[in-house]
């Protein structure tokens, strides 16, 4: 039961896969309409453009301008990677670099809380490799 529920939606980032969820209607004169749907939870995030044996994630899309890099390059060595994020007009709007651990990127990035909405892109380069991202901002 959700007290005080009156709204023809409901939205909730609680569910698991699997996971069933039940509508149940009731009215001034008792049950109105029922239904049940049972959820299929993907994976959240968006993959590489390019993938060269890498399994590269920016979680969560969209976001609020506060997302995580993680994931495997697909090599086991420490590595430098720049990071560079521009906007649709390619205007640089933020740059950075992080060091990978065993090939493992795990970058918490937050960017300016007075960026635009709309779609926005990640350039992610170590060594001779370039990945690119698709993100979107909700404020």
């Amino acid at each position: 039961m959700i007290p005080g529920a009156t709204m023809s939606t409901y939205t909730t980032t609680n569910l698991a896969d699997q996971d069933s969820v039940t509508c149940q209607v009731t009215g001034v004169c008792g049950l109105v309409g029922f239904n049940e749907v049972i959820v299929h939870v993907n994976t959240t995030g968006v993959t590489s453009v390019t993938t060269n044996g890498s399994d590269v994630r920016l979680v969560p899309n969209p976001n609020k301008g506060e997302f995580t890099i993680k994931g495997s390059l697909g090599v086991t060595t420490d590595e430098e990677v720049s990071i560079e994020i521009t906007d649709m007009l390619g205007q640089v709007i933020y740059t950075g670099k992080a060091m990978t651990q065993n090939g493992n990127i795990n970058e918490h990035i937050k960017l300016n809380s007075t960026l635009a909405n709309g779609m926005y892109l990640l350039n992610l380069r170590s060594g001779s490799e370039h990945s690119v991202f698709h993100f979107v901002i909700e404020q």
